[in-house]
């Protein structure tokens, strides 16, 4: 018999943000170095983000939360896949 649960953490953001938490992890450093690259390249962002640092991170969160599901989806769900088969 299943057991009732008063509550499940189990939903669809939560289980997101956990699929590409490690991507996250794993490529926020590089993510904000080409940033600061481009940044420096952009005269009208370069002086945006002088005036407004927040705007950096802000940048910088989406940035890198768009690499990580670029980077489950397309390179890490794969592996995932075979995985299976080798189990």
């Amino acid at each position: 018999a299943s057991k009732k649960r008063w509550f499940s953490l189990e939903l669809a953001p939560l289980t997101y943000w956990g699929n590409i938490s490690y991507g996250i992890y794993l490529l926020h450093p590089l993510t904000s170095y080409v940033l600061r690259f481009f940044i420096q390249k952009i005269p009208l962002l370069d002086d945006a983000i002088k005036a407004f640092p927040a705007l950096y991170i802000v940048l910088l969160l989406f940035c890198t939360v768009a690499v990580a599901h670029i980077s489950y989806q397309y390179f890490e769900a794969f592996f995932l896949k075979k995985k299976v088969h080798y189990r």
